[in-house]
Parts: structure tokens; C-alpha cells; sequence
């Protein structure tokens, strides 16, 4: 078991248990250098988070980039989209299947669907509410 002190998190206590002696000193070591490096500030966060984030750094270092770019990333092409409503996305979805030969049926069903949907955010509808509220196409 490792305590850690307010002197270095400047809030609580932080107690650890590790399985073995050298978990526990290389968690000393982690511990005395973000102290130094980040002061107070590197105990503000919780511990997953920051295990977490630096899981998550490894797993984009292949590809050159960092977490704030992966949310970016994330809020540019999926935030958007999902955030949308049915009336906005309906017309952009069918102009991408304008080549199918079922693209009139789609678009006949997308229209008996937004009758009941069209100005809720794509990303708040879920089946049960659709069980419950309509699309009836019948």
C-alpha cells in the first residue's frame, strides 16, 4: 500500500494498493515526478482518466495525433451529423444514394418517418421511442 499525502496532491489523501513492491515504487516515482512537473494540478484529475488519456495517446501516437485532435476529429465529422434532425439529414442522406434503384422506396419511408420525427435530433431517437410515438407507414 502506497499514501500519498496533501503535500503533493493538495486536496485528500490518496491511498493505493499494488500487487507487487515494484508496482508500487514505480508509482512513487510517477507520483514524486508529476508532482514536480505539474505541481498540485497533476492530482486534479481522477486516476482513470488519466490512465485513460494515456492509453489513448499510445493507441494514436501511430498516427501522429493527439487526444485534442482525435476530438476534433470527432465533434467535425461525427458531432455534426448526429446532431442533426431528421428534416436536415433526410435530404443529404438520399442526394448519397441518388444511384440506387430502391432510392424512391427510401425516400417514400424517410418521409412517412419525419411526419412523426422530422424536427428531433437524429441522435435522441432510439426503436423504442419509434415503437411508442409512430411511424406508422401503414
Amino acid at each position: 500500500m502506497v499514501k500519498v499525502g496533501k503535500r503533493f496532491t493538495g486536496t485528500i489523501k490518496v491511498r493505493r494498493f499494488f500487487k507487487t513492491e515494484k508496482q508500487a515504487k514505480e508509482f512513487i516515482t510517477d507520483v514524486i515526478k508529476a508532482a514536480k512537473e505539474r505541481g498540485h494540478l497533476a492530482f486534479a484529475i481522477p486516476q482513470m482518466l488519466a490512465v485513460e488519456a494515456m492509453e489513448l495517446t499510445e493507441q494514436l501516437a501511430p498516427h501522429n495525433a493527439t487526444l485534442t485532435d482525435a476530438v476534433k476529429f470527432y465533434l467535425r465529422h461525427l458531432g455534426k451529423k448526429t446532431g442533426g434532425t431528421m428534416e436536415e439529414l433526410i435530404p443529404e442522406y438520399l442526394r448519397t444514394k441518388a444511384h440506387l434503384k430502391y432510392r424512391r422506396a427510401q425516400q417514400i419511408s424517410l418521409r412517412v418517418f419525419a411526419r412523426d420525427f422530422s424536427k428531433k435530433p437524429i441522435n435522441t431517437i432510439f426503436a423504442p421511442q419509434i415503437d411508442r410515438e409512430g411511424f406508422n407507414s401503414s
